[in-house]
């Protein structure tokens, strides 16, 4: 066996620790693709890490046939591959924007902790099988996502909750929803990152920040010293983050219901009509794959639900909560006791009278986010003069120093995962290696377009272009010459 070296490529959006790093051990590139190929779907992971044993014309010549792969994986999965380069920046920027948006008052997700104590909660998902009409809101405590809120208005009732993560606009669906007259009667949870069509809502406004969204941390400990603000980690889907809110709530039994997680015929989403852009779905998708079903059997499913699936066992292996789970068909998740809805009715009966939990909005000590932008640009001035001076070193000590939470400059490093991601990669290289050199130079070149960005998002706009097959295979060539200098 020769030496090994190491090769990082990198794909899509980040799934956190499941599957988030992949390692895989290979004495050729054949081997790697073999694996590659039959076990994981590219667009869905953040990077494969490759620890390949041989020369380095055998690690030339798989990242060449990774590219290739990649080239193909981005004609099918771009939406999964803009998320390193829109994704991170366009979550930054909105969560900058919503601190000077929102008013002096809000109400914030901690005033809810344990309202809903020993209380039958029921996360209404967006599964073909969902069945709205076996929902009873007046024997169950209901959240719903936007979508599935939608159908539930639809048939007459408002959700007791409604949670909205994504950072998208989703242009008409927030006008949809504010047309029916119930909707004045929701409490939305929303994080910072929501788009801005999501300010303004009816009803009350609980706002908490994503463990995966870094300005989210930066700003929760900034409002620290005044302000209890939570961070929400999600497992990708807005259920996931449903359901992680909803043993904040203190909610149990905890239940699910739309939890598919698979096709229903040529359809893996309850209605064409909620999803909007969201609504071409193919069988043959690359990544397709069978899962053990509800009731027995197989179900087909995709790798990206298969992660969700495998993100409520895991967290189900560790919840105190009583689990269940009331999607009637799709895939099966142990740790949850499947039993319809109905079922849950008459076993855990809503207690009559149950009080609606009274909160009030308290102040909001907004960050004074343009005088740390101010600063976070004195750092990065500092940073490239380093660079342009040769001392790496230092340049690099300064890299890490912004990295930190409690750094002005952790604003910058938010809107450049990518690059922050290839400096902790290759950061086993001594700060004078080339391969190092290079990675220090991206990421000085990304915070001067951070600057560019956080000044926009203070003016009031966001502009970030989204990334083209052009951008990433150029991200590919770059790694290509990065993995040739080490």
């Amino acid at each position: 066996m020769g030496p090994h070296h190491r090769v990082v490529v990198w794909f899509g959006r980040d799934h956190g620790p499941l599957p988030g790093k992949v390692v895989i051990h290979a004495s050729s590139p054949a081997e790697f693709l073999h694996v590659a190929v039959e076990h994981v779907q590219p667009g869905l992971l953040e990077n494969f890490e490759c620890v390949l044993a041989g020369d380095r014309a055998r690690v030339q010549a798989l990242a060449t046939d990774l590219l290739e792969r990649y080239k193909y994986a981005s004609r099918l999965a771009h939406f999964d591959l803009n998320t390193l380069g829109w994704t991170y920046k366009i979550c930054a920027l909105q969560s900058i924007q919503k601190v000077r948006q929102l008013p002096e008052r809000i109400f914030t997700l901690d005033q809810l902790i344990d309202r809903h104590r020993d209380e039958t909660l029921l996360i209404i998902g967006a599964g073909p099988s969902i069945g709205i009409e076996s929902i009873d809101p007046r024997k169950i405590v209901t959240l719903a996502t936007t979508r599935t809120a939608l159908l539930c208005l639809q048939a007459g009732w408002c959700p007791d909750y409604i949670i909205h993560i994504d950072p998208d606009p989703f242009e008409g669906l927030r006008e949809r929803l504010l047309s029916f007259p119930q909707i004045g009667r929701a409490r939305w949870l929303l994080p910072l990152q929501v788009h801005s069509n999501f300010l303004d809502l009816p009803g009350q406004v609980f706002w908490f920040g994503s463990r995966l969204n870094p300005v989210s941390n930066w700003i929760a400990r900034q409002l620290q010293p005044h302000l209890r603000f939570p961070l929400i980690l999600s497992g990708g889907s807005v259920s996931c983050c449903a359901f992680t809110i909803s043993e904040f709530l203190g909610a149990s039994p905890l239940c699910l219901i739309g939890q598919d997680l698979s096709y229903l015929g040529p359809s893996k989403y309850s209605a064409t009509q909620v999803l909007d852009r969201y609504t071409s779905v193919v069988l043959a998708e690359p990544d397709s794959l069978y899962l053990p079903a509800i009731g027995g059997g197989k179900v087909e499913t995709t790798m990206d639900y298969m992660s969700y699936a495998e993100w409520f066992v895991r967290q189900a292996q560790g919840s105190r909560r009583k689990l269940i789970n009331c999607t009637t068909r799709g895939v099966h998740l142990p740790g949850f006791e499947h039993v319809p809805v109905q079922q849950v009715y008459e076993r855990y009966p809503r207690p009559p009278g149950r009080a609606r939990p009274d909160v009030q909005p308290r102040p909001f000590p907004r960050p004074d986010v343009p005088a740390a932008l101010a600063r976070a640009r004195a750092a990065c001035g500092d940073l490239n003069r380093r660079v342009a001076a040769g001392d790496h070193a230092a340049a690099f000590q300064r890299i890490e120093n912004m990295k930190h939470i409690d750094a002005d400059g952790f604003i910058l490093t938010a809107c450049a995962q990518y690059e922050s991601k290839i400096v902790a990669y290759f950061s086993h290289l001594p700060p004078d290696h080339p391969g190092m050199k290079r990675c220090i130079d991206l990421f000085a070149r990304a915070l001067d377009d951070a600057v560019g960005l956080l000044d926009g998002a203070l003016d009031g706009r966001i502009d970030v272009p989204p990334t083209t097959e052009d951008i990433i295979l150029e991200r590919m060539e770059t790694l290509k010459e990065i993995n040739s200098l080490t």
